[in-house]
């Protein structure tokens, strides 16, 4: 009997976020493995995209007329229970902490990555977000089986959401296979000249959130910058300007970069097509990730997988995923991280020890051994 599940497909509107990236991450993999005799994947979405994937997976429009914060819990409170009925589905999957609360009927599985935004007070300011802080943390409750990113996101989510850990499933993100291919010199010279970047450069993508602590990275490359001959290069954007807040690292950057006369060391080239980002990766001499607060951290295992030495904050999601293929420093300290920065950058052994503990260690991230685990989760919800 051909099982038929919903997938929420909101973020795929979305690419450029990690939300986004993990739901095309999944769908592309399902396209290649699931079979179409056994399962019908319905994703639905606001507004179909404009690729097609085939195989067991197909997009239907729920449209979503004018997407503020509250049409999208109404969308996806109201518009997905009811397109669930519509095609008698089986299982509802959520790729991010949506769950319906009312008008259930049927097991659902939802996606909750980390329990980031409430450790930090910048996420959580007006009374607005509070409050959706607290319905998420109640509507999430109400999911049949929850799945986390890493076992550190497991306990975050179980202290957070007080969700039971026996409800908690993990796995593991993948890695675009684009990202194992191999960028040619000439490659390399084509991507520098696209975005007027030097030869020499330490590389940075992953967001503006304060939680990703850019300021500190300027501040760290900054001490660092006398004595190395490369320059900083920061990828991505803001999507929002309604919370300055959480962006206020990125909206100060300018300013900083001028305050410490680097205009001509830092080079902020804002979003990119994804199809750059492996050349950009590979063309960099060090790729480095601040941050404070992960449930997985995608763009490390990304470096990894183009054979980049790096280094990341010692945490506990990112000491989790990276083992010993990175080099983890106290990204709280400024001197720290500069002197980390300095050390790699005149150590070319080390260099060479990171990036071949990386490609061993990215090699446990694939999408398609992700899907695989995920399908495993949808049989034994729909088998009890």
């Amino acid at each position: 009997m051909k099982h038929r599940i919903a997938i929420n497909g909101y973020f795929t509107s979305r690419p450029f976020t990690g939300f986004g990236v993990y739901t095309w991450g999944y769908l592309k993999a399902f396209t290649k493995i699931a079979d179409k005799e056994k399962y019908d994947l319905i994703v639905l979405v606001p507004k179909k995209p404009a690729i097609t994937l085939g195989g067991a997976v197909r997009f239907v429009e729920c449209p979503l007329a004018n997407d503020t914060p509250i049409n999208k819990i109404l969308w996806e409170q109201r518009a997905i229970p009811a397109a669930c009925k519509k095609y008698d589905v089986d299982l509802l999957h959520s790729m991010y902490p949506a769950t319906v609360i009312f008008d259930k009927g049927i097991p659902q599985l939802t996606s909750i990555h980390d329990a980031t935004p409430w450790h930090f007070a910048e996420h959580s300011q007006g009374l607005a977000v509070k409050l959706l802080h607290r319905y998420s943390v109640w509507s999430n409750k109400k999911a049949d089986r929850v799945v986390s990113v890493s076992n550190y996101g497991k306990y975050d989510v179980e202290q957070i959401f007080g969700i039971p850990k026996g409800k908690i499933d993990v796995v593991y993100n993948g890695v675009d296979n684009r990202y194992r291919e191999h960028c040619t010199q000439a490659g390399k010279e084509r991507i520098r000249a696209k975005y007027n970047l030097p030869e020499k450069y330490i590389f940075y993508i992953g967001g503006f959130e304060v939680h990703k602590n850019v300021r500190r990275l300027f501040q760290s490359f900054a001490r660092a910058s006398s004595e190395i001959k490369h320059d900083l290069v920061i990828a991505g954007g803001v999507f929002s300007k309604a919370r300055p807040a959480v962006y206020k690292d990125y909206f100060d950057l300018p300013k900083l970069i001028a305050n410490y006369k680097l205009e001509k060391r830092v080079h902020m080239i804002g979003v990119v097509p994804e199809e750059d980002l492996p050349a950009l990766y590979q063309a960099s001499s060090l790729y480095i990730m601040p941050s404070l607060a992960e449930g997985f951290n995608l763009p490390l295992v990304q470096a990894f997988a183009c054979k980049v030495p790096t280094i990341s904050a010692n945490t506990p999601a990112t000491g989790e995923i990276a083992g010993h293929a990175s080099y983890l420093v106290d990204a709280t300290n400024i001197e720290a991280m500069a002197a980390a920065i300095v050390r790699l950058l005149h150590d070319k052994k080390r260099q060479n020890e990171l990036i071949t503990e990386g490609i061993v260690r990215q090699k446990q991230f694939t999408w398609e051994n992700a899907a695989e685990r995920m399908l495993a989760l949808y049989d034994s919800l729909l088998n009890r």
